[in-house]
């Protein structure tokens, strides 16, 4: 049976990755410590593929790796994938093949993979001034990438993650750290935090070319970048409160516009950095099979 699965790097000295399940969203099982601690500013990312899942993480030497996944917390020996790579990376699965989506320096370097551990050279995304990571997902036959670069928030698309649209700048409020992506009922969802009050907000597209304005996630505020999978017929976010404590948060939608009240994740609490003018996802959420 199918679970909804979000991994996270533990609040203390160790930032080791930790698991939690859940069949509805709601009720949620104990964590399961799992993989290597990550670097100060990186959390963990995972996705599906196939039939099992693939983890990726910066270690606390700033390496990139990855592992497959059989079951929760349970991983393969690692594959190292390359260095200088502070921030988090992200994953997704796009016409059979699982991609990865990392900073190297101010690049965003994009690879892809047939088993999750053997990895292609990368392809660049043409971003000046990177500010921050880079979220990823399929929608409509498409590779589509979200970012902030110098001119705001961002987004390129590629068929096959090789070759990148010239970026699509979106106007809107300044937002911080890194927008997720999801697709979810014939729309690709991009949700992000804004500058100031860390409100959480949501817009979308049928194309990621001609965007929807953005509508507010209830009330809801977060310390890191959020984290959109769809499961079911629900759209899911994941975030963290904006207080010291970094609750681990979930909220759900059937339409991607009007929004359930908080589920506190077991009382878990997530690794913030004290400097949080750079906010990196610090969790991810995705569909086991």
């Amino acid at each position: 049976m199918s679970a909804l699965e979000i991994i996270f790097a533990a609040n203390n000295s160790s930032r080791q990755p930790l698991v939690v399940t859940s069949q509805d969203g709601s009720g949620w099982n104990n964590n399961i410590a799992t993989g290597e601690g990550c670097a100060e500013y990186s959390g963990p990312c995972i996705t599906r593929f196939g039939a099992s899942m693939v983890v990726a993480w910066s270690d606390a030497g700033a390496n990139l790796r990855t592992a497959t996944s059989s079951s929760p917390g349970a991983l393969s020996a690692s594959s190292h994938v390359t260095g200088n790579s502070h921030s988090s990376p992200s994953l997704c699965e796009h016409q059979g093949r699982v991609y990865c989506a990392n900073t190297y320096g101010a690049t965003i370097q994009v690879r892809s993979s047939a088993d999750g551990l053997s990895w292609s050279s990368p392809s660049s995304i043409p971003v000046p001034a990177l500010l921050g990571a880079c979220a990823i997902a399929s929608h409509a036959g498409r590779l589509h990438a979200a970012y902030i670069g110098v001119y705001g928030l961002q987004l390129s698309a590629s068929d096959d993650g090789s070759t990148w649209d010239e970026p699509l700048s979106l106007g809107g409020s300044p937002i911080i750290g890194t927008p997720a992506l999801a697709s979810f009922k014939g729309r690709l969802r991009l949700a992000y935090v804004t500058n100031g009050h860390r409100d959480l907000v949501i817009r979308s597209s049928e194309d990621g070319k001609t965007w929807g304005d953005s509508t507010p996630v209830a009330d809801h505020r977060s310390n890191t970048s959020p984290t959109l999978t769809s499961y079911g017929d629900n759209l899911f976010l994941a975030y963290t409160k904006a207080a010291p404590d970094a609750l681990l948060l979930v909220v759900s939608s059937s339409d991607g516009t009007s929004w359930s009240g908080d589920t506190v994740v077991n009382g878990e609490s997530v690794w913030v950095p004290d400097t949080l003018n750079t906010v990196y996802p610090m969790l991810s959420m995705a569909v086991r099979p």
